[in-house]
C-alpha cells in the first residue's frame, strides 16, 4: 500500500513537472477573448475581448512579450472581433463587430489614435504591405472597407459577395481574397487599384482562407460542403476541390513541409493537405540515400550545401514567399558555398533543385 501511494505521488509529481515545462503561465484578460495579434516591433501581444451578451467587454488587453505581464487594457468599440498589425507604421487595428468601426492603436504607446467608421458588422482584417493598406470585411453590408495605413482614412469601399467573413493577402500577385459566406464565392481584389478582378465560385459556406506562398495558391474552407477549394494565385482558376472533415473552419500552413492544416469543427479532426506539386512526403524511392545538409545554420555571411545529389539551382525566399536570391549552378555534388551578401537577418526558406528532386530547407540568417 505504501509503495502504491508512493507510486501515485511520483506519477502526480511527474505529470505536474511535465505540464510545468510546457505551460509557462496563464494571463487573465477580458471577457470572451476572441482574437490575438503579435507586435514584433515592441514585443507585445494584443488580445481582443469580445465579451458576452448583454455586457460586451469592448477591450483589448496588451501583454508584454518578455514578461507575460499585462501592460494595460485599452477600451475600443463594441464587440472587438478581429485584429491585424501594420509593421510599416507600428499600429494595431481592431475591428469592432457591434459598433461598426475600427479602432487604431499606437504600437509604441498603446494609445488609441483614432476610430474609423466602416461597414456593418466588421468581421475580418488583413494588411497589404505593398501599398500600406488595411482591408476590413463587413459581413452585414456585403462590402470591404479599404483603409490607408499612413493616414488612417478610408480610401474606398468595395462591394463583394453576400456575408464576407474572411480575408487573405497574396503578396506574389498583390491581390486580396475575400470569402463570402452566404453567396458561396470568393471575391478577388486588385491590391493596387482596389478594383474587383473576378469572383470565384467555391463550395457551400466559405468561411476561412489561407495563402501558400511556395506554390502561389489560396485555400478556401467551405464550412457546409465539407471541402476545401484550391485556387491558383496567378490565374484565379480553381485547381481542385478536396474533401475534408465535417465543418472545416480554420487553416494554418506549414512552410517547412508545404502542408496545409484544416480544422474540422464538427468532426473534431484536422485534415492535412499535401501539395502534390510542392514537397512530396516520400520524395522518391531513393530518398533514404539522398543527403542534403545546410550549414552553418544560423548563418551570417554564407552557408554551405553538402550533398551527394547533383544540385542545379538554389533559391532563397522570405517568409512571405518573396524570391530574395536565385543562383543557377553548374551541376555539383559534395559541397558548395553560397554568399548571403545583401540579405538581412531573418528566417528564410531554401529551395534546392536537383535533376529529379526538390528540397526545401529552413535557413536562419543572423548578422
Amino acid at each position: 500500500m505504501k509503495n502504491m501511494k508512493l507510486c501515485a505521488i511520483l506519477i502526480f509529481a511527474f505529470i505536474t513537472l511535465t505540464n510545468a515545462q510546457w505551460l509557462e503561465t496563464t494571463i487573465g484578460v477580458g471577457d470572451g477573448p476572441r482574437a490575438l495579434v503579435y507586435n514584433p516591433t515592441n514585443n507585445k501581444v494584443y488580445c481582443a475581448n469580445y465579451g458576452s451578451n448583454p455586457n460586451y467587454d469592448s477591450t483589448v488587453t496588451v501583454i508584454d512579450g518578455a514578461t507575460n505581464a499585462v501592460i494595460t487594457t485599452i477600451t475600443v468599440g463594441d464587440g472587438p472581433r478581429a485584429l491585424v498589425y501594420n509593421p510599416t507604421n507600428n499600429k494595431v487595428y481592431c475591428a469592432n463587430l457591434l459598433s461598426d468601426n475600427v479602432t487604431v492603436i499606437e504600437g509604441a504607446t498603446n494609445a488609441v489614435i483614432t476610430t474609423i467608421a466602416v461597414g456593418s458588422y466588421p468581421r475580418a482584417l488583413v494588411y497589404n504591405p505593398t501599398h500600406n493598406k488595411v482591408y476590413c470585411a463587413n459581413s452585414e453590408s456585403d462590402n470591404v472597407t479599404v483603409i490607408d495605413g499612413a493616414t488612417n482614412t478610408v480610401i474606398t469601399t468595395i462591394g463583394v459577395g453576400d456575408g464576407p467573413c474572411a480575408l487573405v493577402y497574396n503578396p506574389t500577385d498583390n491581390k486580396v481574397y475575400c470569402a463570402n459566406h452566404h453567396s458561396d464565392n470568393v471575391t478577388v481584389i486588385d491590391g493596387a487599384t482596389n478594383a474587383v478582378i473576378t469572383t470565384i465560385a467555391v463550395g457551400d459556406g466559405p468561411c476561412a482562407l489561407v495563402y501558400n506562398p511556395t506554390n502561389n495558391k489560396i485555400y478556401c474552407a467551405n464550412h457546409f460542403s465539407d471541402n476545401v477549394t484550391v485556387i491558383d494565385g496567378a490565374t484565379n482558376a480553381v485547381i481542385t476541390t478536396i474533401a475534408v472533415g465535417d465543418g472545416p473552419c480554420a487553416f494554418t500552413w506549414n512552410s517547412v513541409q508545404n502542408r496545409t492544416y484544416v480544422a474540422n469543427n464538427y468532426s473534431s479532426s484536422v485534415s492535412v493537405i499535401r501539395d502534390v506539386t510542392g514537397i512530396e512526403e516520400d520524395q522518391s524511392q531513393n530518398t533514404s540515400r539522398l543527403i542534403l545538409q545546410i550549414y552553418p545554420n544560423p548563418a551570417k555571411t554564407f552557408f554551405i550545401i553538402h550533398t551527394n545529389a547533383a544540385v542545379q539551382s538554389v533559391k532563397i525566399y522570405d517568409v512571405l514567399g518573396k524570391l530574395i536570391k536565385a543562383e543557377e549552378l553548374a551541376e555539383f555534388n559534395d559541397e558548395k558555398q553560397i554568399s548571403l551578401k545583401g540579405i538581412n537577418s531573418g528566417v528564410y526558406f531554401l529551395k534546392v533543385n536537383t535533376a529529379d528532386t526538390e528540397f526545401i530547407k529552413k535557413l536562419i540568417v543572423t548578422k
